[in-house]
Parts: structure tokens; sequence; C-alpha cells
């Protein structure tokens, strides 16, 4: 979430996998696989001495767009299971909306 939210840049060290072991109790399989895929999907990159950012805005800008329209996904399966449809769960969105200014 740090690198789409602009906290983690291109060029960016990450913290160690040990850091992340030690503080947060992470299991280092977990870790390591997460890295993993990270690399694959070209996020980050390995070198001699850590990981570092590799993401330009464009790859940025696709992410951005995939954790949001996860996020609506998840909006309106929560909505449809408390008896919205999407009409009425863009309608209780306008309420809202107009109500908080």
């Amino acid at each position: 979430m740090q690198i789409i939210n602009g906290k983690l840049k291109n060029g960016d060290k990450l913290f160690s996998k040990n850091f992340f072991i030690q503080k947060f109790k992470v299991n280092p399989k977990y870790l390591t696989s997460a890295y993993d895929q990270m690399i694959k999907e070209e996020i980050i990159e390995a070198r001699e001495d850590n990981y570092y950012i590799i993401c330009d805005d464009d790859k940025i800008n696709i992410m951005i767009e995939q954790f949001a329209s996860d996020y609506c996904d998840d909006f309106f399966e929560n909505m449809n299971k408390l008896g919205f449809d999407e009409l009425d769960s863009f309608s209780f969105l306008r309420t809202r909306l107009n109500a908080n200014g």
C-alpha cells in the first residue's frame, strides 16, 4: 500500500526480510513468497545489499486501478448482502455524498 500512496517510490530501499520477521512476527515462508511475487510482478528487485522498488508511474496507476476495482467489488457485494441492488447502492452513495458535502 505504501507504494500506491507514494510513501515508497521507485528506487527506495525496502526493509530487510529479517526486519519484518522480527518486528511483526511474520512467517518467513510467507514473507519470501510475497517478495518473490513482487519480484515476478516487477514491483521490486533483489540487489546484492537488499530489495528495491522498481515500480514506475504506469505500473503504480495500474495497481491503483486494481485496488479501486477490488474495493468497489467488495462494496457492492456487501451492499448486496444488506439487500441493496446496484441502483439502490448508487442512490445510497449519492445521499451520503450530498449529506457530507
